[in-house]
């Protein structure tokens, strides 16, 4: 009996195994896409003259957004640069 349990678990422990490799080449891929993306958003900041790419482009809508707070209405439920 205890030898057909030990198998048994071993094989639960492979299948699990073998799903949790199968969830690390998904978020290996997912990972090299996201870096794609992020290269790309920050070459294309830098040729819309963000000297620091998506650093700057981060500060400058983070200041646009703040500004936007301080003119906006205090009753408004509509997010700000909601389109």
């Amino acid at each position: 009996m205890f030898l057909a349990s030990s198998i048994l678990q071993m094989e639960d422990n492979m299948m699990t195994k073998k799903d949790l490799i199968k969830k690390i080449a998904q978020l290996e891929s997912a990972n090299d896409q996201l870096s794609a993306e992020l290269v790309f958003l920050d070459k294309t900041a830098r040729e819309l003259g963000f000297q620091e790419g998506l650093k700057t482009l981060k500060a400058a809508a983070k200041e646009l957004l703040e500004e936007q707070r301080k003119n906006d209405d205090f009753g408004s439920e509509e997010p700000p640069l909601a389109g």
